[in-house]
């Protein structure tokens, strides 16, 4: 028996119910993503959320899958426009972004699918980031002795994770100051000059 027909990819009604799934995750996490609330926040009939995906555990694992390609081309685009390690790590500070990847990361613990999911993107932002970081620290002569580029990495992250995490359980860990603090180290290591070596390969 082949498996039942869903509605379109790229209907209107579906990207609807793909908005209001992922902002109820947003706003009350993960349990509230159920059929009626969905339909119900996206202004639609319950029946239509199982026209267009075969059960929720689809529809949260369409929400990740869009959300983290949309997540990968912007964050191309941005690294495109200003390479930068603040723009690395201002990137991360983003409180929607970061309270859609915990929500995620609870729910991977009992779906192995979305656990899965989340492997096989987050490896993807990984290489990304690192290459990055990588070039940055090259480009302004700073070397793996000095500073390995997956441990400065891991610094911006594990940073921006630990305050967003303290924060979704109303812990005050001096978020202002900690990040005035970050951007000043991160500002003055931008502002080394780039080697001349990349200037010259650059204007070739």
């Amino acid at each position: 028996m082949s498996p039942r027909k869903l509605g379109a990819q790229d209907s209107t009604q579906r990207i609807r119910l793909l908005d209001a799934a992922e902002q109820l995750m947003i706003d009350e996490g993960y349990p509230a993503v159920t059929t009626r609330r969905v339909a119900a926040k996206a202004e639609l009939h319950p029946q239509l959320v199982h026209y267009y995906f075969r059960s929720i555990d689809q529809l949260l694992l369409d929400v990740f899958r869009r959300r983290a390609e949309m997540g990968l081309e912007f964050y191309a685009q941005l690294l495109e426009q200003d390479l930068s390690l603040q723009t690395l790590w201002s990137f991360g500070l983003s409180e929607p972004v970061a309270k859609f990847n915990i929500e995620f990361v609870g729910l991977a613990n009992h779906n192995t699918a979305i656990a899965s999911e989340i492997r096989h993107y987050s490896q993807r932002y990984l290489e990304m980031q690192l290459a990055a970081v990588a070039r940055i620290l090259e480009e302004r002569g700073i070397t793996r002795e000095d500073c390995p580029p997956n441990v400065a990495l891991l610094a911006m992250t594990g940073i921006s994770q630990i305050m967003m995490l303290s924060e979704s359980v109303g812990l005050d860990v001096g978020r202002d100051e900690a990040i005035r603090f970050i951007e000043r180290f991160l500002k003055r290591q931008d502002d080394r000059p780039v080697l001349a070596s990349e200037v010259s390969d650059n204007s070739t």
